[in-house]
């Protein structure tokens, strides 16, 4: 086991996991997953908070005394912490040095309370009352993070002081810990005053910051950041805070007061703008735990049992081999001998890795005997969406059996899974090498045919050219504001990415994307074309496929004009359509984390326009593509506007927008979705209102008036 030291006591921690065990599992194991990432729980989501307080400031126009207010009080929160967790620090490494830490912890924590005092009475008091206050405070920080950056080191040296000088250096060190972080206590108090103007808020402000940052300080400090980083580890982790801490106070101070680019995309679409930006750092926290979380997953499973081996194979007895790649030799003999093996057993990731499918690399188990017959094929792990590939064991069970000791599997041996082909073609493709590989590594033998020679380029096949054709097409569409013209491109959409190919960009694309799983260039060339426009499109317009390639979209949009027509077509109360509006954020919110913490993708598989081309619809999903589209008979885009988390995702891409003033002018006053401003981060860039035909404004004045008094 795990030694306790002075520099890392370990055994609070150990003591945790041990009385986690007898609770609850789950406890445990997020106590050993937190321990395997190191500093990364604790820096992700202050560096956050830091980035997006900052461009939440600069969106909104925030006042320069307001931004100054509210550096202060996170440079509190932060000092609070540190001093709490500087002190508890000393207070172990007291113990382990000098020892009779509770004889003397009294006169440990009157020194350092009396550096406290002494801090914000005396020097820092002095310090606010001059002109340069947020100026000190930024000197302050960066001042206690060498401090704290140095600390292990001066540590080291008490450690090797006669013990007659240890105890007087800690005593020393407890009243200078109080007096550093004292002093930016009335520094702060001065910049919340001049913003509040008001003791009594003011007052509430700055010892609010305070008494938090002094309980996170305590909390994390005694039971994780000793325990698991050690002495040395928590300084560092402290003074890389501070640091955190000083960009927002000199943020405030000295960059513009108003930056036209930002202030002018800064429109609130929602009454709850603090939701919103909380659950934006929420997703973003927990996107940043779990890429330091994936960083340290184990490689891919290429080492099997006997169990298992035996049955895919056939064989009884199995003899591993680690070159060229993990192999195992099988047979039903008493003893096996390498030369005389019947089976070879192998990982399709452990001699054919760069094949990817349509979400990444395919884990399969097969086995091949001496005469390339193949004897069975199990599935193992990938990242493709689960309800694409439903049945694939099975599939994979009718390969069994199958010839290869000359011609390879393709398509034309061997029919696709229905609604997978990318993934059909790249696990037969995965099974040829493996068994080429196994083939001259195990017997010597060239199984599987020669590598098949490059055939025509997957970026020249027809589905590739035409959704290239489409794409380009876009730009002059959406340029000239033609609603016919827009409408007929709506309708080449549907049919040529929706009844055709079926290919959407849904919310699986964008779990994969965050995983860093993506489908080979080589192999599906039109994927990344479709997801390049998506960002480029974005980038440069907003949220633009909504409006014109989305193939559901573009039939939702079909049905709610034929709904107008039929005059079906109603509009909500507009603050509660605005409110309504707001759930596709929270499914968005709620569904990237549950992906990202599960490693199921199954989560992501809710939005009814990943089926609603794949006919004939069966089970809930018919149900779910049902509701939707019947929905937009009466509301315009019914599930776009309300529930796609997908579009939530695109919508971000409006307070981008950098080539907006090349688009058509919009006309919000004919907007009959609530959209007021150019960047409005819920308008789907439709270009319906430059000329209000489809809700009657220009012909049917009435129903314009009575539109507009619900507005």
């Amino acid at each position: 086991g795990e030694i306790n030291s002075d520099a890392a006591p370990v055994t609070y921690y150990l003591n945790m996991l041990l009385w986690g065990k007898f609770s609850a599992s789950w406890f445990v194991e997020w106590l050993e997953g937190l321990r395997r990432m190191g500093a990364w729980p604790y820096l992700i989501p202050l560096g956050l908070f830091v980035l997006l307080w900052m461009l939440r400031s600069s969106l909104e126009g925030r006042s320069r005394a307001r931004r100054e207010q509210q550096a202060a009080s996170l440079s509190l929160v932060v000092l609070g912490m540190i001093a709490m967790a500087v002190q508890l620090t000393l207070l172990f490494s007291y113990q382990s040095h000098v020892g009779f830490m509770f004889g003397r912890i009294a006169l440990l924590n009157a020194l350092f309370m009396t550096g406290l005092a002494l801090g914000a009475g005396g020097l820092g008091q002095r310090l606010a009352r001059t002109t340069r206050a947020g100026l000190w405070l930024a000197l302050l920080l960066g001042v206690i993070a060498a401090a704290l950056w140095s600390l292990p080191a001066l540590l080291d040296q008490v450690a090797r002081a006669p013990g007659s000088w240890q105890e007087s250096i800690y005593l020393a060190l407890c009243l200078a810990a109080g007096l550093l972080t004292g002093i930016g206590f009335p520094l702060g108090v001065d910049a919340a005053q001049r913003d509040t103007g008001e003791v009594v808020t003011t007052s509430g402000i700055v010892q609010a910051a305070d008494n938090f940052g002094g309980a996170v300080g305590g909390l994390l400090t005694g039971a994780l950041l000793v325990p698991l980083l050690g002495v040395a580890g928590t300084s560092r982790l402290l003074a890389l805070m501070a640091l955190m801490a000083l960009i927002p106070v000199l943020y405030a101070r000295y960059l513009p007061a108003h930056i036209r680019a930002l202030e002018m995309r800064g429109h609130r679409a929602f009454p709850w703008s603090g939701l919103g930006w909380l659950l934006l750092f929420g997703v973003l926290t927990q996107y940043g735990w779990n890429l330091v979380r994936w960083a340290e997953q184990p490689p891919p499973l290429v080492h099997f049992d006997e169990r298992l081996l035996e049955e895919v194979s056939g064989s009884r007895l199995f003899l591993g081999r680690e070159k060229p790649f993990v192999h195992y030799l099988g047979a039903q003999r008493q003893e096996l001998l390498p030369d005389q093996a019947e089976t070879a057993s192998l990982s399709t990731l452990a001699a054919a890795p760069e094949v990817r499918g349509y979400a990444g690399p395919i884990n399969l188990l097969l086995s091949v005997d001496r005469e390339g017959r193949l004897r069975g094929v199990h599935y193992v792990d990938s990242n493709e969406t689960p309800s694409y590939i439903e049945g694939i064991e099975r599939w994979l069970a009718g390969l069994a059996g199958m010839d290869l000791s000359r011609q390879g599997l393709d398509l034309q041996r061997v029919d696709a899974i229905t609604g997978a082909t990318v993934t059909s073609r790249a696990a037969l493709e995965a099974i040829n090498r493996s068994v080429r590989a196994a083939g001259k590594a195990a017997f010597g033998q060239s199984f599987a045919g020669a590598e098949e020679k490059a055939g025509e380029p997957a970026w020249l096949e027809p589905k590739f050219l035409a959704t290239l054709a489409l794409l380009l097409i876009f730009f002059p569409v959406y340029l000239s504001g033609s609603e016919p013209a827009r409408l007929l491109f709506q309708a080449a959409s549907l049919l040529l990415l929706g009844l055709w190919l079926n290919t959407l960009v849904t919310e699986i694309d964008l779990v994969n994307l965050s995983q860093g799983h993506w489908p080979s260039w080589s192999d599906n060339p039109q994927r990344w074309l479709l997801l390049g426009f998506v960002a480029l499109t974005g980038l440069l317009f907003g949220q633009a496929w909504c409006g014109y390639l989305c193939p559901f979209g573009a039939a939702q949009e079909f049905l709610s004009r034929l709904g107008r027509w039929l005059g079906l077509r109603r509009y909500a109360r507009r603050p509660l359509e605005t409110r309504v509006r707001f759930l596709k954020f929270l499914l968005l919110a709620m569904l990237l984390p549950a992906v990202w913490w599960s490693g199921d993708s199954l989560w992501a598989t809710f939005n009814p326009m990943q089926y609603a081309f794949d006919l004939p619809w069966q089970g809930w999903a018919a149900l779910l593509v049902s509701l939707a589209l019947l929905g937009s008979l009466f509301f315009v885009r019914f599930w776009c506007r309300y529930l796609c988390p997908m579009g939530a995702f695109l919508a971000l891409s409006n307070k981008l927008a950098l080539l907006q003033r090349l688009a058509p002018k919009r006309r919000f006053d004919h907007c009959d979705l609530g959209v007021k401003d150019e960047f409005d981060i819920d308008c789907i860039r439709c270009n319906r209102c430059l000329t209000g035909r489809d809700y009657g404004v220009r012909h049917h004045r009435s129903a314009g008036r009575e539109l507009k008094s619900k507005q």
